[in-house]
């Protein structure tokens, strides 16, 4: 019996080094099974470069979210700008227009005063102070304010009335991590001047859903 059982062995493991190869050649990563859960990053990425003149406003607003109480401009502080973000292990781009029949990686949503709100990212920032810590910032400009015609939060518009999205002065600062890890498709309705935006992870929050 052992002896007839040996070549089946020999040939499941033959199979399986096959398979191993495999998917390494393709690029797959072979990780040991494991029953501790997998975190998804939450950081900055990519290459840092020094941030010279900064909108004043923009200054204002990050001193203010800084719990240290260290301040922009002194020699302690440095302030560096980052192309790219993973928000829950999700990929997000700064500078990114939206163009129609594109899919743009700037557009983030979070929950803002009870309500989920939608915007373009314009770059991302990272805050070195003489705390020894650092923390990481997203600038932004804020779309007009979500619509659900359907009482939803599946369908969402937003009614633009003339503004460019591309084009809007006001700009926000928020933490990296009050954006919320969903990637964001946008189709443009010229006829009506409006954009249906939908999330590819979660759903909206609003005080009609009571969620």
């Amino acid at each position: 019996r052992l002896s007839s059982r040996r070549p089946q062995i020999c040939v499941a493991r033959r199979d399986q080094a096959k398979h191993t190869r495999r998917r390494e050649l393709h690029g797959f990563r072979c990780e040991k099974m494991t029953r501790e859960p997998k975190i998804r990053l939450t950081e900055l990425v990519g290459d840092l470069k020094p941030v010279g003149d900064m909108d004043v406003e923009v200054a204002r607003k990050i001193m203010s979210i800084l719990s240290c109480g260290c301040r922009i401009g002194m020699r302690s502080t440095t302030v560096f700008s980052l192309p790219r973000a993973l928000i829950g292990g999700k990929r997000f781009n700064a500078g990114e227009r939206l163009i129609v029949g594109r899919r743009c990686g700037s557009v983030v949503t979070m929950v803002k005063m009870g309500r989920s709100v939608y915007g373009l990212v314009k770059c991302f920032y990272r805050v070195c102070c003489s705390c020894n810590v650092f923390t990481d910032f997203v600038v932004l400009t804020w779309f007009p304010p979500t619509e659900y015609p359907d009482r939803d939060p599946l369908t969402v518009r937003i009614s633009l009335n003339g503004v460019d999205v591309n084009n809007i002065t006001s700009l926000d600062v928020v933490p990296l991590y009050s954006i919320q890890p969903s990637r964001v498709a946008v189709r443009f309705d010229r006829t009506n001047d409006c954009m249906y935006v939908m999330r590819l992870e979660g759903l909206d929050k609003s005080p009609l859903f009571n969620n």
